[in-house]
């Protein structure tokens, strides 16, 4: 599979034994979208049990549940298919993720390191913040730097899964190919904004 950044392709997803070809020269930015097919697979499996909660309603409470824990799940897939609702945005500065509608900014140097986490049966694209951006009270790209709510989900997402932080989607991508190249592009546009700071 290729995505295109400006016009220049990346190739993602190689066979095994490829090496992931990704042209630092290429242009940014990019923006890339959730897999909708997979989002469609969730919304239907949750209309299911949404259907399977109300059909238990008469004879079991626990219907009540079922129905409205998964008819949240109906919601929260409803909502990737709304344009704009939820994108990565890839620039030269760094990366802004939109889920539900609630953006957030990092620039490339706010990062140490994108890695892949299994969690289940699910592989994501998870990263580490850089002692920089940890220790700094605000970010250039935020009104504020890291929270104190974002610090603790650092933490417990440290102790859980090894990472701090990680992304919702792989955008329709590998997550071990998606990742390298994600590194890649940090540390060519790190490298451009240490050199032009300093």
């Amino acid at each position: 599979m290729r995505i295109a950044m400006r016009g220049v392709p990346v190739r993602l997803g190689n066979p095994v034994g490829e090496h992931l070809e990704a042209r630092m020269e290429t242009k940014l930015p990019t923006k890339l979208h959730p897999n909708r097919l997979k989002w469609l697979g969730f919304l239907v499996i949750s209309l299911v049990f949404v259907a399977c909660g109300i059909w238990m309603i008469p004879t079991d409470a626990y219907g009540w549940a079922v129905a409205g824990f998964f008819g949240l799940g109906v919601l929260v897939c409803a909502l990737q298919f709304i344009p704009n609702s939820s994108y990565l945005v890839l620039n030269a500065s760094g990366l802004i993720l939109r889920t539900m509608y609630r953006e957030q900014k990092f620039r490339w140097t706010d990062i140490n390191e994108f890695g892949v986490a299994q969690i289940g049966r699910r592989e994501m694209v998870v990263w580490n913040y850089s002692i920089a951006y940890n220790a700094k009270s605000k970010s250039p790209v935020q009104s504020q730097g890291p929270s104190g709510f974002r610090k603790r989900m650092a933490s417990f997402n440290k102790n859980w899964i090894g990472w701090e932080a990680g992304l919702p989607d792989t955008y329709g991508q590998k997550a071990a190919d998606f990742a390298e190249l994600l590194n890649k592009v940090r540390q060519q546009y790190s490298r451009i904004e240490q050199a032009t700071s300093g």
